[in-house]
């Protein structure tokens, strides 16, 4: 997989600077741009294919917190074996 590439142009969206990025640089018939904050969020994004013209979002709210682990772990029920079919 390629790296994104860089399009040396920024923009502010929601009082937050993104950098624009080709997602899927030298792609023919599909692509996707994405106007990401330094932290990697999407504020903006471009998604374009064959036959399907391009979709576009912007974010319209933006919120930043500190996470705790407790909500982003899976639960406990998971992560037991029996529940994959493991024995």
């Amino acid at each position: 997989m390629q790296p994104k590439k860089n399009l040396d142009r920024t923009e502010t969206v929601l009082g937050e600077t993104c950098r624009w990025f080709d997602m899927m640089p030298n792609k023919a018939d599909a692509g996707r741009l994405a106007c990401l904050t330094k932290d990697g969020i999407a504020l903006k994004d471009e998604i374009s294919g064959r036959g399907m013209g391009v979709r576009r979002w912007t974010a319209i709210h933006l919120a930043r917190r500190p996470v705790s682990l407790e909500e982003i772990k899976p639960a406990a029920e998971l992560l037991e074996p029996q529940r994959w079919g493991i024995e």
